[in-house]
């Protein structure tokens, strides 16, 4: 399979895994937050919405990240499973950013996590 077919294929089953855990609704937001983020040269939320041709008010992408309509644990746990089945190896190492974990438990109101 040429290259370009492959990494097509591996972007919609990868894009396909994420879209069972984020709610209807908020699809297309999701899609193009995420689409943002992939051709933005940085890492910030503004930057990805610059990037691509907004369809929806800025409070539609507000509310998908500050009011928690987008489950990041449920993408998290979608992710790892797409990895576990797309990649060959029987053993796969994570590295997780403490600033997720630190940030889940400020979130909840239990202060630090150490």
């Amino acid at each position: 399979m040429p290259f370009l077919r492959l990494v097509a294929l591996r972007l919609s089953e990868w894009i396909s895994y994420f879209l069972t855990v984020v709610p209807p609704r908020s699809r297309r937001t999701f899609l193009e937050l995420l689409c943002g983020c992939l051709i933005s040269p940085e890492s910030w939320v503004t930057r990805a919405l610059s990037s691509i041709s907004l369809r929806s008010h800025w409070s539609a992408y507000y509310k998908l990240l500050e009011r928690r309509s987008l489950r990041t644990q449920a993408l998290a746990v979608a992710q790892i499973h797409w990895l576990l089945e797309a990649l060959p190896q029987p053993r796969v190492d994570l590295i997780i950013d403490d600033t997720l974990v630190l940030r889940h438990y400020q979130s909840s109101g239990r202060g630090h996590p150490l």
